[in-house]
């Protein structure tokens, strides 16, 4: 019997956790409920979305990825799928507050420090 695989490399198990959370974190996109009243198009545009993170967390070849030792031990080597458009993740820069996300226009405060901020 040909040896299978039976086990993830660290890449493609911290890859899925990512995914994961992605999806997890956006399963109210697609609630029947839609408790946050999204349009048609935008619960579209997040199961489209959300179709992005599986398909990078399954498919992207294991020779792209890699873990960045420089970065809190996440995965590198492959582009995340952009939002769909006027959402953002928002965070808290002090205490231990999970990301959320929210459409930008209940932004409420202009914080000029993140003027120069890159976001991937």
């Amino acid at each position: 019997m040909a040896n299978a695989n039976n086990c993830l490399s660290d890449a493609r198990y911290k890859m899925i956790l990512r995914m994961d959370a992605e999806i997890d974190k956006t399963d109210w996109t697609q609630a029947p409920d839609n408790p946050r009243g999204l349009s048609s198009a935008e619960v579209s545009a997040f199961a489209e979305y959300r179709a992005k993170w599986k398909e990078i967390g399954e498919d992207t070849s294991i020779d792209d990825l890699s873990i960045d030792f420089n970065a809190e031990m996440m995965v590198s080597g492959f582009t995340p799928p952009d939002l769909p458009d006027d959402w953002c993740w928002v965070s808290r820069a002090v205490g231990d507050l999970p990301p959320i996300l929210v459409k930008k226009n209940i932004l409420d405060v202009y914080d000029p420090s993140l003027d120069d901020v890159v976001i991937t």
